[in-house]
């Protein structure tokens, strides 16, 4: 039985297979772990956000903090962490940048692993997000607690921002 991945190859070989390797490569073991605010999400009372500075507020916030930095210091050639801006409080903080902060102090200490990490940020309009608020937000996080610095860090990062400039079909 074919999978959707066997369906892909396929289109993309029959264009020729002088591409392989170079525009898109079969592999295999890879894991895919997508880490959500479970239980948060179609409550029907308000649920409470988790706080800036301290602890989360929720156990369901518990789970996904100790998800996120276990799972992300388990990298080893891509990480994607998409983010939400939010309007009059910026780039997460709190427990969540710490856990970020954990994830990429475990994967600086590693030698197994030397992730491509791919952090996407959706910006609400007409919300203007600079570069240097970004870059501050990174190096925060990186340097949090003082245990690295941003110069110690070995593997790449790559930070992109994404506007909605239309509105959504209801």
């Amino acid at each position: 039985m074919a999978t959707l991945i066997d369906d892909i190859l396929a289109v993309l070989g029959q264009y020729g297979a002088k591409y392989n390797g170079s525009t898109f490569q079969e592999s295999t073991g890879n894991k895919f772990t997508l880490l959500d605010t479970p239980r948060l999400w179609d409550q029907v009372a308000p649920v409470p956000l988790p706080p800036r500075d301290g602890e989360c507020a929720v156990a369901a916030c518990e789970e996904l903090i100790d998800a996120i930095w276990f799972t992300e210091g388990m990298a080893t050639h891509l990480l994607d962490i998409t983010l939400l801006w939010e309007t009059n409080r910026g780039l997460p903080g709190g427990a969540f940048q710490t856990a970020l902060n954990q994830a990429f102090w475990g994967l600086n200490g590693r030698t197994d692993a030397n992730p491509l990490v791919r952090i996407i940020i959706g910006v609400p309009t007409p919300v203007i997000v600079r570069r240097e608020d970004i870059v501050d937000w990174l190096t925060k996080t990186i340097e949090l607690g003082g245990r690295q610095k941003v110069s110690d860090v070995k593997y790449t990062f790559q930070v992109a921002r994404s506007t909605c400039t239309g509105s959504l079909p209801r």
